[in-house]
């Protein structure tokens, strides 16, 4: 009787632990639901208030987008102002653009006037002048009195766009920079407005648009969409191809997204890259892929990417650009910088990239080779030779096809590998 007494006992603690237990993970369980509920409403509250302070995203068809942007545009073009509202400083703002400047009293106001004519208002405006000449300090001087946004550097000397362009960011105060160049213009009032929602709706890093090209404001016949307006991507992870070339099938090489000057890039990313590559390296008077070199080591460091159908950047034909100007040496040495900084700071993923990049170019590095230019080709083929991640297949074809410049190479192969790739 006894230890049936003692039994009973024993299964109705043992029923109090089991429900116990159970009422615990309801509990754990209902909290769980909870959270999860106060997260979306959090989500929905935050696209309400987005929405309620700016316009929603216009994602108009080509032709209307065109009628808008244009008509826009020659406002800018006019120096007429859409809204009276008195511009004001801001201690916050959300975004900062940065314009280099070089000689660019032409066309300065017009890009200023597009940013003014934003419907975004709490913005930074940044131009870094690159040593220009007395009419355009003058002039820039005279900008800043009108508009108190407006934070204006001097560069001592002549330092070309890449630093001209990282010391900008780096003096940024927005959440998001937005590149523009001094004879470009945004394509209609509400540019800021879409590209800021769509980085904060989703929380992305980089926000890529449409981009046109044109030299005529007022012709939509000469206005032709950018060869990259297609190039729809959402991710939420690293893909190489964002930062790379696209290798077709046949072998060939195609270039991908490589603009900086239409990207709308979280500060905080934008200047890790910087910090990354460097003051030595960003100093080094750069004029050809620049562009180029920036945007794969931001591409290395940001997390997500988003492209937006709608056209925010008019790229202006036969303005203030210096890639006219440049000369083959110009192009040859920032292409061989541009595989350097590859090779030193890519993921895995890209390592034969540049590597191919070699193969099919061979010819005319070779042709336009310099003293500089020959000693940074040594270096990036030994590179190649003593990497780790490299194929063999391709360490050997670099080394067949760049022997002239390897005299000292003990291992020099003079067979030609190709026939067995």
């Amino acid at each position: 009787m006894k230890m049936k007494i003692i039994k009973e006992k024993y299964n109705i603690r043992l029923m109090r632990v089991t429900l116990g237990k159970r009422a615990h993970k309801i509990i754990l369980l209902f909290i769980f639901l909870i959270f999860i509920i106060l997260h979306l409403i959090f989500i929905f509250n935050k696209r309400k208030v987005l929405n309620e302070k700016y316009d929603t995203i216009r994602l108009l068809p080509r032709e209307e987008a065109l009628d808008s942007g244009l008509a826009f545009i020659k406002k800018c073009v006019e120096g007429i102002l859409i809204n009276d509202k008195k511009f004001e400083k801001v201690e916050n703002p959300r975004v900062s653009v940065i314009i280099p400047c070089y000689n660019c009293g032409q066309f300065i106001k017009k890009s200023l006037c597009s940013i003014q004519n934003q419907n975004m208002k709490d913005i930074e405006i940044i131009i870094v002048d690159d040593y220009s000449n007395k009419e355009t300090v003058d002039l820039l001087n005279e900008l800043k009195k009108e508009e108190p946004r407006l934070e204006i550097y001097h560069n001592d000397k002549n330092m070309k766009l890449f630093y001209t362009r990282c010391f900008g960011v780096l003096k940024a105060r927005g959440k998001y920079v937005l590149n523009l160049d001094s004879d470009d213009m945004l394509f209609d009032s509400d540019v800021l407005d879409a590209l800021y929602i769509a980085a904060e709706d989703g929380n992305f890093d980089i926000i890529a648009n449409k981009r046109l090209n044109g030299y005529d404001y007022y012709n939509k016949s000469r206005i032709k969409d950018n060869q990259f307006n297609n190039k729809e991507h959402n991710l939420k992870i690293y893909q190489p191809e964002l930062s790379c070339y696209i290798i077709s099938s046949n072998g060939q090489i195609k270039y991908n997204d490589v603009y900086i000057s239409d990207k709308f890039i979280r500060a905080s990313v934008y200047k890790s890259a910087i910090n990354l590559i460097g003051k030595d390296v960003y100093s080094i008077p750069l004029i050809w892929q620049e562009d180029n070199i920036i945007l794969y080591i931001i591409s290395n460091l940001a997390s997500s990417y988003k492209f937006i159908g709608k056209y925010c950047y008019f790229y202006f034909i036969g303005g203030n650009s210096t890639s006219s100007r440049l000369n083959r040496n110009d192009k040859v040495y920032g292409d061989l910088f541009k595989v350097n900084i590859i090779l030193d700071l890519s993921k895995k993923d890209c390592y034969n990239i540049p590597v191919k990049y070699l193969m099919q170019d061979a010819k005319p590095f070779i042709e336009s080779l310099n003293e500089i230019n020959q000693n940074f080709l040594k270096n990036i083929v030994y590179k190649i030779m003593h990497s780790q991640h490299i194929d063999e297949q391709y360490k050997n074809y670099v080394k067949y096809v760049f022997r002239h410049f390897l005299p000292n190479d003990s291992n020099n192969n003079n067979n030609n590998p190709v026939n067995n790739m």
